[in-house]
């Protein structure tokens, strides 16, 4: 898994494109991203426009009522969004955080972080992330840790092959999951 050490150190803004004009979204701590995120049915629009600066959504209706922008584009925009704010592939972003979503891992989880001093009103999305990823596999045993990884790592179905596979990460977590297997030998 290719982290961007970068986004865990403090919330950043994303530079977004939209129908050829690139707009940013405001720089939100993970409290803000989980609020969306933790949602069954989360409401993608409170991130583009909602945290974009002014004129953002004017800006989207005219674009898509031009065809220069599609709704197709503007979910694509949002998960690019969560990319680069947790400083990983959106997939494993929402793989961690959907796996964190139900209650007998939440409370154990969010407790955990907590009770160590986490700020989830002050950290980035990244920063939340990397804890608690470091809390779920602190003590467990590589096979299940390798387990743990792929399915963070495993993109959703449907998702266009062209989108989520990059050569370059796919040698590196092979030569990590390798790494794993031989115990570094």
């Amino acid at each position: 898994m290719a982290i961007d050490p970068l986004a865990s150190l403090r919330p950043v803004a994303v530079i977004v494109p939209i129908g050829g004009r690139d707009f940013t979204l405001a720089a939100k701590p993970a409290q803000d991203w989980l609020e969306v995120l933790l949602d069954d049915e989360p409401k993608l629009h409170h991130v583009i426009p909602g945290w974009c600066e002014p004129g953002c959504e004017q800006w989207i209706y005219r674009s898509l009522l031009l065809r220069t922008f599609s709704v197709k584009e503007w979910g694509e925009a949002v998960v690019q969004a969560i990319g680069v704010a947790s400083g990983r592939s959106w997939w494993q972003a929402l793989n961690l955080i959907n796996g964190m979503k139900d209650p007998s891992n939440w409370h154990q989880i969010f407790g955990h972080l907590t009770l160590r001093g986490l700020d989830v009103q002050r950290v980035s999305l990244g920063a939340w992330l990397d804890a608690t990823y470091a809390l779920c596999v602190e003590g467990m045993d590589p096979d299940e840790k390798i387990k743990f990884n792929l399915a963070l790592d495993t993109p959703p179905v449907g998702a266009n092959p062209e989108d989520v596979i990059d050569p370059a990460e796919q040698e590196r977590a092979f030569m990590s999951l390798m790494a794993e297997v031989t115990g570094g030998r």
